[in-house]
């Protein structure tokens, strides 16, 4: 197989450098670590803004961060002593080199969507079922300098969320001639999509925030764990909660040594009680 380039001298060199990056036989599996989390207030940047270094986006709404690896470290371990934190994904993913990785936690959610008088019973309308998936996809597709050093990633999130379903009731003609009065629902739908890349050092950490938007999270809970069904009960009026959405992106090197040094830890972290015992 052969890659062809007609185009100037300095073209050449963009392609020659992004080509070896994807071919270079020591661009094995890297480990890269994505943790996905919320936290209902946005009042967490007023500890944390001091150790963080602004990037620019494009995107509207959305911030993104650089940290060390000890600050992003210190900082999740304050987040997660938060009674509104909430991890939404295991954080320690194999990604390829050049490869796309997608994350994906959706649920279907049905509602009535429509009705019509030819029930099977003739005082029963028939009801028509919709389905709306609800939740989240994550792509990530990361590509390393030939060095090492530095890491380009492009990242895709979309996010879809019922907001509450709106109940309406019509009036639809029966099998016998009457009129039956028939409750639908109008689903109300809030969603949000991110799509740009960034390139940042490999011994640092980015961290993006979404803004205050719809939570990723097909289903909410509170600290003890236990679902709030009073959300998104038409009954209450309530309707789910909307988060500040962090995505954490840190690389753990190639996967041979992260193995290792997974492996290692248990060693190094054993007591020393120094011949005594």
């Amino acid at each position: 197989n052969k890659l062809r380039v007609y185009h100037t001298p300095e073209m050449h060199e963009v392609v020659r450098d992004i080509y070896y990056r994807f071919v270079n036989s020591q661009a094995e599996t890297q480990v890269l670590s994505l943790r996905m989390v919320t936290v209902d207030s946005p009042n967490w940047r007023a500890l944390a803004y001091s150790m963080m270094t602004p990037v620019t986006v494009q995107s509207p709404g959305v911030e993104a961060w650089l940290l060390t690896k000890e600050s992003a470290a210190l900082l999740t371990a304050n987040l997660s002593k938060r009674t509104d934190y909430r991890e939404h994904n295991s954080p320690n993913v194999l990604i390829h080199n050049g490869q796309t990785h997608t994350l994906t936690r959706k649920r279907p959610k049905n509602y009535v969507r429509s009705a019509n008088g030819q029930g099977l019973v003739a005082l029963s309308p028939q009801l028509e079922l919709g389905q709306i998936e609800e939740g989240y996809t994550l792509q990530v597709s990361p590509l390393m300098s030939l060095d090492g050093k530095t890491i380009d990633a492009v990242i895709k999130c979309e996010i879809d969320q019922v907001e509450k379903l709106v109940p309406i009731t019509i009036d639809i003609p029966s099998t016998l001639g009457q009129m039956q009065r028939v409750q639908i629902q109008i689903p109300q739908l809030v969603s949000w999509r991110l799509h740009e890349r960034f390139r940042w050092p490999a011994d640092e950490v980015l961290l993006l925030s979404c803004g205050v938007v719809a939570s990723p999270g097909a289903e909410a809970s509170n600290p003890l764990g236990i679902p709030n069904l009073l959300k998104n009960n038409p009954l209450t009026n309530t309707t789910p909660g909307r988060a500040d959405a962090l995505l954490f992106i840190e690389s753990k090197g190639k996967a041979s040594q992260a193995l290792l040094d997974a492996q290692r830890q248990p060693i190094d972290s054993a007591p020393n009680y120094r011949g005594r015992y």
